[in-house]
């Protein structure tokens, strides 16, 4: 072999070597971050009260609407590109299985970016209510001003007020008065109980004690000196009344002890 013909054969062996390197360079993909669920939060801007939250309303958000939410905020875009890189970490995460929106927070140098990615059945949905296009303004302007944390929090809690319907008093069902009955007519009043069943048992007491009152002043009370009367059927008031009360029997007699005051009745056993 002459001289010329190895330097040639070198020189294409090392042109081969520097191609299959740089095809191979080329097709090995750069490394993505892994999913951790539903917050993965590879800058570490949310606080542990902030991850709740947003952990509360993703799963409002699954409970109430069937749509799953997946969150990344990353320091890291291997492609310097956020939409392409939004489209290897849905392929990668295998995100598009179920309704599912990705939100990605990404830095660029030195700003920050915001790219997302939806499931083709929301399409409708998100553009019937116009969202699109009003969050990514929002979430940049809050990037743009280095607010990723709360650019992350608005974003889902947009996606949770927009996407799930509120419950409104037209939509609630209204609960059935049950109707009053009406009441019966010409049903007679219970009598026993009423005012006026009172008022009489007052009135008939009233009565009662006032006749006894008077019975007793006609029958024990004195009508000369107003003392009180003495009873008896043997007692003798003399020649007389000793003659008239062995005649007749069955006699009371009232007296009074102080002024001599006699009375009789027949009858009384």
């Amino acid at each position: 072999m002459s001289r010329g013909t190895f330097w040639l054969a070198l020189s294409c062996s090392v042109i081969l070597l520097i191609v299959v390197s740089s095809h191979a360079e080329e097709e090995a993909p750069p490394p993505l971050p892994k999913a951790m669920g539903a917050i993965n939060d590879y800058a570490a801007v949310l606080g542990k009260e902030s991850r709740e939250q947003l952990q509360t309303w993703i799963n409002e958000l699954k409970t109430k609407s069937k749509i799953n939410v997946v969150l990344l905020i990353t320091l890291l875009d291997p492609y310097s590109d956020p939409p392409t890189l939004t489209q290897k970490i849905w392929e990668a995460w295998k995100l598009g299985g179920e309704p599912t929106i990705f939100l990605l927070f990404v830095r660029e140098a030195d700003r920050w970016a915001f790219d997302w990615k939806f499931t083709q059945d929301l399409a409708p949905r998100l553009v019937d209510l116009s969202l699109g296009g009003e969050l990514i303004r929002s979430m940049q302007a809050l990037l743009n001003e280095r607010r990723v944390g709360t650019a992350a929090m608005q974003a889902v809690e947009r996606l949770k007020a927009t996407l799930i319907e509120l419950e409104t008093p037209e939509s609630q069902p209204q609960a059935q008065e049950e109707p009053s009955l009406p009441a019966p007519a010409n049903v007679p009043r219970s009598f026993v109980g009423s005012p006026a069943f009172w008022s009489i048992v007052g009135g008939a007491a009233g009565i009662a004690v006032i006749a006894g009152l008077i019975w007793f002043a006609l029958t024990w009370l004195c009508p000369g000196c107003g003392g009180r009367l003495s009873r008896g059927s043997t007692r003798t008031f003399g020649p007389s009344y000793s003659l008239r009360s062995r005649r007749r029997r069955g006699e009371r007699v009232y007296y009074c002890r102080r002024c001599g005051y006699l009375r009789v009745r027949r009858g009384e056993r």
